[in-house]
């Protein structure tokens, strides 16, 4: 059997909703940060169900607003944060994607997850779902403090579209790409098997699929128990 990949965004694909936002509310509670930060994305995502934002325009504002906060903070502090945050956040992760995921792993799929998501929040979801790798969205520290700044944001189209041309040029099959907005389209473009998660709007060229009810999710998994099996 050939070495096959997923390439897989994560939020509103695998977990329903904008995890920056949850995210951000629980460092709140918990006095990590301002609570301005909060009003400060709220904003963005009015303008982005507005359709006055892209969704790479809110992608990357929101992450310049979330590390523009973040700054000061300690790196261990964070990270004990996020193994407290996702222990709670599991009941976000939508049924069918993990079913689907389920069945790559137990096919042998290497799980690759590309998203804006906080790195820190993504790494614990790394290990729950055996990720195999995560791009997710990189703060800078120095001396274990966060600067403020970015290292790199793959909830952007231009950054996810980078990333996945690397893994294409290490000649890696693509078998199948997840995802939910039109900044998710350059994981779709090299993938074999395209598979949109609740957004019915969102069309794409090529051998794609809805993933809204488990009829669907079964037409899905016949599919790629033909493409893996052959």
């Amino acid at each position: 059997m050939e070495n096959y990949y997923a390439l897989i965004d994560w939020d509103g694909t695998v977990r329903s909703g904008f995890t920056i936002v949850s995210w951000a509310k629980f460092l709140v509670k918990n006095k990590i940060i301002s609570g301005q930060i909060i009003k400060d994305l709220e904003n963005l995502f009015d303008l982005y169900s507005k359709k006055q934002l892209t969704h790479d325009q809110l992608a990357e504002h929101s992450a310049n607003v979330y590390a523009n906060y973040i700054q000061g903070v300690t790196v261990d502090i964070l990270k004990g944060q996020a193994v407290l945050f996702t222990e709670s956040d599991r009941f976000h992760l939508i049924n069918l994607s993990f079913k689907l995921l389920d069945y790559l792993k137990d096919r042998g799929v290497t799980l690759i997850a590309i998203s804006g998501t906080p790195l820190e929040i993504l790494s614990q979801y790394k290990h729950l779902l055996a990720l195999s790798y995560v791009y997710a969205l990189e703060l800078e520290h120095f001396d274990g403090i966060y600067t403020g700044n970015i290292i790199s944001n793959p909830g952007i189209s231009e950054t996810k579209k980078r990333l996945a041309e690397s893994l294409i040029k290490k000649d890696w099959q693509v078998i199948v790409a997840m995802g939910n907005s039109e900044s998710d389209i350059p994981l779709f473009e090299a993938a074999q098997i395209r598979v949109i998660v609740n957004n019915s709007d969102l069309s794409i060229e090529g051998n794609n699929f809805k993933l809204n009810d488990e009829i669907q999710l079964k037409t899905i998994l016949d599919v790629l128990e033909a493409k893996i099996t052959k």
